[in-house]
């Protein structure tokens, strides 16, 4: 085997070299938090910080790091308590499996705590509305800590004209209703540190339900989809008289 001799210089220049190469790898194990968006140190407490600019910067406005976001992938979810699509299908209760790969399901389960995805998937049936989820080691879950089956509130209490038992139409606005209760709430209603203004929902990101009613009174006509309602009086109302009006948040 032919044998090559370096001269001092040439040693030198290849260990300089290998110390380039191999400069990467001892920076990353060195620094194991990273920032993405720019040359800035991350936070102390963060692994991976995205940022174009530190608080201290010139650029930063009113607090900000950056004037770009996140984004997070898009998926189609299919099932509220399985990874899917991550696996391609379960084996057996206990068993995911994927490209012909089987994985425990508890342990794939809990290693997934954490996942954030942006679901595309609108379906009630199985619980899903377009928007962010995370996988919280047992199912799908929306951020905010409320799952779909409890995006809802009742109707604050109105007054229903009930005064023309004769089967004629009426109607009454409930999202209008709705919207003056929670708007322009005098100083004396409410404590000092409070808003005016309690946050509501737009007409359209609604959907309208009566869940329950004195049906010897009252006839429902009809619910708009931006929350008119039609109905009849069939009788004077009485002591016992109700409507229970239930508001799902989209």
């Amino acid at each position: 085997m032919k044998q090559f001799r370096f001269n001092k210089r040439q040693q030198l220049q290849l260990l300089l070299t290998l110390l380039l190469l191999a400069l990467p790898s001892i920076t990353t194990a060195l620094r194991a938090q990273v920032t993405i968006g720019s040359g800035k140190s991350p936070v102390t407490g963060s692994l991976l910080d995205l940022k174009e600019y530190d608080l201290t910067d010139p650029d930063s406005d009113n607090g900000t790091t950056a004037t770009k976001g996140f984004n997070l992938p898009r998926v189609r979810l299919v099932d509220l308590d399985k990874l899917f699509p991550m696996f391609d299908n379960l084996k057996d209760p206990n068993t995911y499996n994927n490209g012909g790969t089987d994985y425990p399901k508890t342990v794939e389960d809990n290693k997934h705590i954490g996942l954030m995805v942006y679901n595309l998937t609108e379906d009630s049936n199985k619980g899903f509305t377009e928007g962010l989820y995370y996988w919280n080691g047992v199912k799908w879950v929306i951020p905010t800590g409320r799952d779909p089956e409890s995006r809802f509130f009742y109707m604050p209490s109105f007054i229903l004209d009930t005064s023309d038992p004769h089967n004629s139409n009426k109607t009454i606005d409930l999202y209008d209703a709705y919207q003056k209760q929670f708007t322009a709430i005098p100083a004396n209603r409410r404590n000092p540190l409070s808003k005016p203004n309690i946050p509501v929902y737009d007409a359209d990101k609604l959907d309208y339900y009566i869940t329950g009613l004195d049906d010897s009174v009252l006839n429902i006509i009809s619910i708009t989809d931006t929350g008119i309602l039609t109905y009849q009086t069939k009788a004077s109302a009485t002591g016992i008289t109700y409507i229970n009006v239930v508001f799902v948040v989209k």
